[in-house]
């Protein structure tokens, strides 16, 4: 009754929302120079201002074209079948436009002249985010994991994704990917990077996103221009210490109602992880007590299904259903540690050892489908969106943990252990609505929506010794947990271009109720709030060398629901990681000015305080000798920085792209084991990327991608990075049998030096953490392409075609 309630609540707000949107059509036919009508020829129309190839299509069976969705702009329009071109055309598209016939010519010297096979990423810079256009690139040969580790700005810290030093949501299409960090990298492994068409980084999301979450990198993919089939195999291979597996394949048909795409991929993998823990436990006069050194191995064997599908119906010319679904299936995650804990005493003298063995097994599904209805409403353009998503994520876990204490001659003092069943499901729904109504002057946009979250958790425990030292963690190690939230959202925004200024701004308002309940502790935590989200870009073209920027934008970043669960997880007896029912959500607030020269060398400055960020904090217990990893809100992180971007061609087989940003950050927070005191961690730092994109041979089909990074120190949360981050990887890729055949070889993390030690050293707390995955692994993929895809490919495989028209006018 509560879903049906608020669900009937949303669709009475929609209902009684007036909103508005503007695209149009451009349609002709095709005729060969003896004015038959030519069927399936396809139609490219690039954008006048860089030739940019925005939309295609194809001719039916009489010869007519209709190329729907096409925003207001001038264009250049042509066609060509089977060796045959007609001539350039100029089309200003304001209205629904005819332009007639297209006569088809011949010219085949023409096509033998020029053959451009690869096209470099191109950085595009928009008034709210920046287009890393990555299709028909090098890049677009690795999976899309790679292609987002390459995007600009972003770096992948222990397995997490941040941009500008900051956590970022993923998203594919304009849609949140609901994953974890390990599913995310699953999915996005999986996911071919020949489907990707540009990677948006948006640092500073307009009022149309969620309010939740930092920055965002929003993945959009490609889709079928022409009529016809066409498909790919991959299979990727890497290997450092054991070898990793991935065998995929994807499938796309278009005819005149239908655009489909399905893949496939399954993932398996051994993986190896070294590491290292230092604890120096002090006594209360401040004098060290103990020393601790921990060294562990850990290996995982993971197969992993992922399936993504869409299905896009054509109803009519004004009405589209999309239908997707995409699944994360990992019957198998199965890990073993061993661990060998050696103590010491003040004067460094063995004064015991325990080994830890611990076994976990999982299994974990996820599922996403989503439905959207897109409706054309008048013959100006405007549009009503409306989508569904339901979510379900599945997770089972049996983890056996064995300890042995003894002493330095090996006599055992105990033996314990602790087996630990755990289960949780959770599902998602959220229902939306966007709407865009651009008038002659000025675009609004506005949108309503329902985000639901249902989680259940459930945690067994057993201890085959009353000796363990678990009594002494402030947390509880069986319960069944019950997690809801409900979230009402509305936004209105609006944006106006005119001679060279464009201003967008808009406003978003989130009303949030959550329900925590702990059944064993018999603990109820609610939280209800309501917040504004104001955002305001502002930019202005001063001539085509001088483009100047402004924005301001303000978000929340709610604590994910698994980190508010207060059960234990137990590394060893001594060292557990452990949820919070009580995180507060964080706010976030930006300013960003930028300036960019010749459309080459761009300066960015931002200023941001995050109240309330939420990050793992590392808390010991001196007396009791233990160690908590318990989530935890600061009470203000601050960053300052000065970012600078080069990207241009050195030559014409070589574009560069290089960026640095340089930081200052601070975060203030509670020092929990030592009565809540104030302490600040900050530091002055930078991060430097280089990346080279070359092509060799005289068709240009060898081509590599070098990427360098280095950065100093960093700190997150209450660690600091102690030592110098550093980066190169290398990439070459060679064209076989006129493109159907692709072979990538590839080096990643060459010097073996992205994997560092941290700290959290203060007051009488003393860690450090070193954890070393694989990191610097070879790799190979190849990937082979079939059906029509020459003729019926994506945007950006139509860019050789659009160089062979543009170089013969």
């Amino acid at each position: 009754m509560k879903l049906y309630n608020n669900v009937f609540l949303y669709v009475f707000l929609i209902c009684s929302s007036s909103l508005i949107a503007q695209t149009f059509k451009v349609e002709g036919n095709v005729k060969d120079n003896l004015r038959e009508a030519i069927p399936f020829a396809n139609v490219y129309l690039l954008k006048a201002a860089d030739t940019t190839l925005v939309y295609g299509g194809s001719t039916e069976e009489d010869g007519t074209f209709e190329i729907k969705d096409v925003a207001p702009d001038n264009y250049l329009l042509r066609a060509n079948y089977l060796g045959q071109t007609s001539k350039l055309i100029a089309v200003m598209v304001t209205k629904n436009t005819n332009v007639g016939e297209l006569v088809l010519a011949e010219h085949i010297e023409a096509l033998s002249e020029v053959v451009v096979t690869n096209k470099k990423p191109i950085i595009e810079r928009k008034a709210d985010r920046i287009i890393f256009n990555v299709a028909n690139s090098a890049l677009a040969q690795g999976s899309s994991w790679d292609i987002l580790k390459r995007t600009p700005g972003v770096i992948i810290m222990q397995g997490e994704i941040k941009l500008k030093n900051r956590a970022a949501d993923v998203y594919i299409n304009d849609r949140k990917v609901y994953l974890t960090a390990d599913e995310l990298q699953q999915l996005l492994q999986g996911l071919d990077g020949g489907n990707i068409e540009a990677v948006e980084v948006i640092t500073n999301p307009p009022s149309k996103y969620d309010a939740a979450g930092n920055s965002i990198l929003n993945i959009t993919t490609t889709k079928n221009l022409s009529i016809g089939y066409k498909g790919a195999i991959h299979t990727d291979y890497a290997i450092a210490i054991k070898p990793k597996y991935t065998f995929g394949t994807n499938h796309y048909y278009k005819n005149d109602w239908l655009n489909s795409y399905v893949s496939y991929s399954l993932n398996t993998k051994e993986e190896v992880r070294n590491g290292a823990t230092d604890l120096l436990f002090a006594a209360e006069n401040g004098m060290t007590n103990s020393i601790w050194e921990s060294r562990f191995k850990r290996a995982t064997h993971t197969n992993t299904h992922t399936i993504n599908s869409l299905f896009e119906f054509y109803l009519n010319d004004k009405n589209t259903i999309n239908l997707s679904v995409s699944s994360v299936l990992s019957p198998k995650i199965d890990s073993d540690r061993n661990e060998l804990t050696t103590m010491f005493d003040a004067n460094m003298m063995v004064d015991s050892l325990y080994d830890t063995s611990s076994t976990t097994n999982d299994y974990e599904n996820t599922h996403l489908f989503t439905v959207q209805h897109i409706s054309k409403l008048g013959e100006k353009g405007t549009e009503l969106t409306t989508q569904g998503n339901y979510i379900v994520f599945d997770k089972n876990q049996e983890q056996n943990l064995d300890t042995k204490y003894r002493l330095p001659d090996n006599t055992i003092l105990n033996e314990n252990r602790i087996v630990t069943l755990a289960h949780q499901k959770t599902k998602i729904y959220t229902l939306q609505s966007d709407l865009i109504y651009p008038t002659e002057h000025i675009v609004f946009e506005t949108g309503l929506k329902y985000s639901g979250i249902n989680s259940t958790s459930e945690q067994e425990f057993e201890n085959s010794s009353s000796n363990t030292t678990n009594e002494s963690f402030n947390g509880i190690v069986a319960d069944n947990f019950d997690y809801d939230e409900n979230i009402f959202a509305g936004y209105i925004s609006t944006s106006k271009e005119w001679d060279a200024f464009t201003v967008k701004g808009g406003l978003r308002g989130e009303y949030t109720n959550s329900k925590g309940n702990s059944l064993v502790l018999a603990q109820i935590n609610s939280n209800s709030y309501f917040n504004l989200f104001p955002t305001l870009f502002l930019q202005y073209q001063h001539n085509e060398n001088h483009l100047f920027g402004l924005n301001f934008n303000r978000r929340i970043s709610r604590p994910p629901f698994q980190l508010l669960n207060p059960f234990i997880t137990f590394i060893n007896e001594n060292n557990v990681v452990q949820g919070n029912p009580k995180i507060q959500p964080s706010i976030t607030n930006r300013i960003t000015a930028s300036y960019t020269l010749k459309n080459k060398l761009t300066f960015d400055f931002y200023v941001e305080r995050i109240k309330n960020d939420i990050y793992r904090m590392p808390f010991q217990n001196n007396e009791q000798q233990t160690i908590s990893t318990i989530t935890d809100n600061l009470i203000n992180g601050d960053q300052v920085s000065i970012d600078v971007t080069y990207q241009d061609y050195i030559t014409d087989n070589w574009y560069l792209y290089a960026y640095s940003s340089f930081f200052y950050l601070k975060n203030q927070f509670y020092a929990r084991a030592n009565n809540n005191q104030v302490l600040d961690l900050d530091v002055k730092s930078c991060y430097i990327l280089a990346q080279n994109y070359i092509s060799f041979l005289e068709d240009k089909s060898l081509n590599a991608v070098i990427t360098a990074s280095y950065m100093p120190t960093f700190i997150s949360g209450s660690f600091y990075h102690d030592k110098a981050v550093a980066d190169v990887s290398i990439s070459v890729q060679k064209h076989f049998l006129d493109k159907s055949l692709i072979v990538s070889l590839g080096v990643d993390d060459l010097l073996n030096a992205t994997n560092i030690p941290v700290t959290s050293n203060y007051l009488d707390q003393n860690y450090s953490y070193y954890s070393r995955p694989e990191t610097r692994m070879f790799t190979g993929k190849a990937i082979y392409k079939f059906g029509n895809f020459k003729l019926k490919n994506s945007k950006a495989e139509a860019v050789e075609e659009q160089e062979r028209l543009l170089n013969k006018d």
